[in-house]
């Protein structure tokens, strides 16, 4: 026999409240959250907890993160600092467009975020999709990318 439970996000939402409450505080149901989810998804979660102020990531959000050490070493990091589209502490800007995951769904939490990065091929701007982790993905205005403080500028003189 199988079964198919619906429930629509808000009646989820209101069971999941009632499991951290004081009710169920000590029950099992805690060890069983604590070994159902994943190493990433205890990560997140924990980094949501402590972080209070943290917002959830949207498609099309603009983000800054640090890329690895050997991440994107075959680009001019100079040169891309000059054009605004890297800061000089080392971060690079994109623009979210989906998770990494493998349903249709935009999930926010998953561990991994599409990223739309942008770099310079010569004197060029190009935009290059790669995989950022999410709790390295740091939400941003884009107008304080410097590089659409110069196009914006350009912009309204054209």
């Amino acid at each position: 026999m199988s079964r198919n439970i619906t429930l629509d996000d808000n009646k989820i939402k209101l069971l999941i409240k009632k499991i951290f409450s004081k009710d169920y505080k000590d029950t099992v149901i805690v060890d069983a959250l604590v070994k159902m989810l994943g190493d990433s998804s205890l990560d997140m979660l924990i980094h949501i907890m402590f972080n209070t102020d943290y917002k959830l990531l949207e498609v099309g959000d603009i983000v800054k993160f640090k890329p690895g050490k050997y991440d994107y070493e075959n680009h001019d990091k100079d040169i891309m600092i000059d054009k605004g589209i890297m800061s000089k502490d080392g971060f690079m800007y994109g623009e979210i467009i989906g998770d990494s995951g493998y349903g249709d769904d935009f999930n926010p939490t998953h561990y991994k975020m599409k990223v739309c990065v942008f770099l310079c091929d010569g004197d060029q701007i190009i935009m290059k999709d790669n995989e950022v982790k999410t709790l390295d993905c740091i939400k941003i205005d884009p107008n304080n990318i410097k590089y659409n403080k110069l196009m914006n500028i350009y912009n309204e003189k054209v």
